[in-house]
C-alpha cells in the first residue's frame, strides 16, 4: 500500500484507573466492546486488521465492502468493530472457519466499524505528529465527506461526560476512554517509526 501509515502499527491499549482525572483538556469517549481494529485504504485495496495486526477482513466482508465504497480513496481509520445492541459474544462468533457460516453471519447480523481517530488523510499523508483534537476536526470533516451509513459510524466525543448514556451501553459500550486533547500519536509502529 501507497499510505504513509504501515500495516505494522499496534494500536495503544487503554489502562484502567481508579480515578478520573479532572481539568480541562480531556476528551472522553465511549469504551466500545468489540474488536479494536484499524482499517486501511488506498485506492481499491480495503485491509483490515486486528490490534495483534491479524487480518479480519475474511471474517466482515461487510466492512471491507463499506469500506471501500467510501468517496474516499486513501485514509487509515482506527477504530472499534461491533455488532450494535449484540453481547460482545455474538461478535466471536463471527471469528468461524466456514465461509459459508461468515456470509450468512454477515447478512443477519452485520458488524459496525465505529471509528475514533483518522491517522491517514486521503492523501495518504500520516496525521500522527498532530494532537488527538486535530486528528479528531480531521475525523469530523472525513465524515462530512459522504452520508451516513450503518456500517462505518464515528465514535462521540464527549468533553465533560464521563459516563456514557445507556443507551451507549445498550448499543456495545463497556466503560469511558479519556484522551488528552493536545496528545499526539494514540499508536506507535511496531518498529517505532512512521
Amino acid at each position: 500500500m501507497g499510505l504513509a501509515i504501515p500495516l505494522s502499527l499496534e494500536p495503544m491499549e487503554a489502562q484502567s484507573v481508579d480515578d478520573l482525572p479532572s481539568g480541562a483538556g480531556w476528551q472522553f469517549e465511549p469504551k466500545w466492546d468489540g474488536f479494536r481494529a484499524l482499517a486501511f485504504r488506498d485506492g481499491d485495496k480495503v485491509f483490515l486488521q486486528s490490534r495483534n495486526q491479524r487480518p479480519l477482513g475474511r471474517y466482515f466482508p461487510e466492512l471491507i465492502r463499506a469500506l471501500g465504497s467510501l468517496p474516499i480513496p486513501r485514509f487509515v481509520l482506527d477504530g472499534e468493530i461491533i455488532i450494535r445492541n449484540q453481547p460482545f459474544d455474538e461478535l466471536q462468533l463471527r471469528l468461524h472457519p466456514a465461509a459459508s457460516r461468515i456470509a450468512d453471519l454477515a447478512e443477519t447480523q452485520p458488524a459496525t466499524f465505529v471509528a475514533f481517530d483518522l491517522l491517514a488523510n486521503r492523501r495518504g499523508d500520516s496525521l500522527l505528529d498532530l494532537p488527538l483534537s486535530k486528528r479528531r476536526k480531521a475525523l469530523d470533516s472525513f465524515f462530512k465527506s459522504f452520508p451516513k451509513n450503518g456500517f462505518i459510524l464515528k465514535s462521540r466525543s464527549m468533553r465533560s461526560q464521563a459516563q456514557p448514556s445507556n443507551g451507549s451501553r445498550a448499543e456495545g459500550t463497556a466503560s469511558t476512554v479519556l484522551w488528552p486533547s493536545d496528545w499526539t500519536s494514540p499508536i506507535v509502529p511496531a518498529n517505532g517509526r512512521c
